[in-house]
């Protein structure tokens, strides 16, 4: 199984818990991705010694990311930080068979003293779903997942409108890979995080309580 997690840092020094993370999230020889953001607290040393052999720590050009990986280097690959995110593309294997992923670490910037969050939000989620899709379009592959801190809720527009992530709490409507708005073809995402409330199924109907 790969295992994918992402941590913003705060710019703490956490070099050893970082490595602890990577390690628990290894049990059982699971094969990890770990993307991390606002590294400036970490030693680059100290934590590929704490990481010990087997592990990678891998920065693009701006570090505003770290990867830390026990994959071999020659099956990941890091794109270009944009719109306040890392793609990175892995070629692992499902049934015996390969597999192309891109797993997108997300870290948008907070809404925080804006006049108008929402719009702030919009803006973002607008450019990430535009970046995605030029990706998407480049490597013509669409298993993609983005992972991260995104500064939005599950119910904000930005989040769920069909013009901007069009993510939706069900894998069964997500199943249907898109819908059409003003006549064209708008991707579905899958937000997982919304399964607390329960996917909606023949047996089931999720819950709709927010606050």
């Amino acid at each position: 199984m790969l295992i994918a997690a992402y941590w913003n840092l705060n710019k703490k020094p956490n070099d050893a818990l970082v490595a602890s993370l990577a390690s628990t999230l290894a049990s059982g020889s699971q094969r990890v991705v770990l993307g991390v953001s606002e590294t400036a607290g970490l030693n680059r040393t100290v934590l590929t010694a704490a990481l010990g052999s087997g592990w990678s720590v891998l920065t693009p050009l701006s570090e505003r990311f770290w990867v830390v990986t026990n994959l071999p280097v020659h099956s990941i690959a890091l794109g270009s930080v944009s719109t306040g995110c890392l793609p990175v593309e892995i070629v692992t294997a499902r049934s015996g068979q390969p597999i192309t992923l891109s797993i997108w670490f997300v870290h948008l910037s907070a809404p925080l003293n804006k006049l108008h969050a929402e719009f702030h939000q919009i803006e973002q989620a607008r450019d990430l779903k535009d970046a995605v899709s030029q990706w998407e379009t480049a490597k013509a592959n669409r298993n993609t997942v983005l992972i991260g801190d995104f500064n939005m809720d599950p119910y904000s527009v930005a989040m769920t409108g069909v013009e901007y992530l069009n993510a939706v709490m069900c894998r069964r409507i997500a199943a249907k890979g898109s819908r059409t708005h003003k006549a064209v073809a708008r991707p579905y995402l899958y937000n997982p995080m919304w399964t607390g409330l329960g996917d909606q199924s023949s047996s089931n109907q999720p819950g709709s309580f927010y606050w």
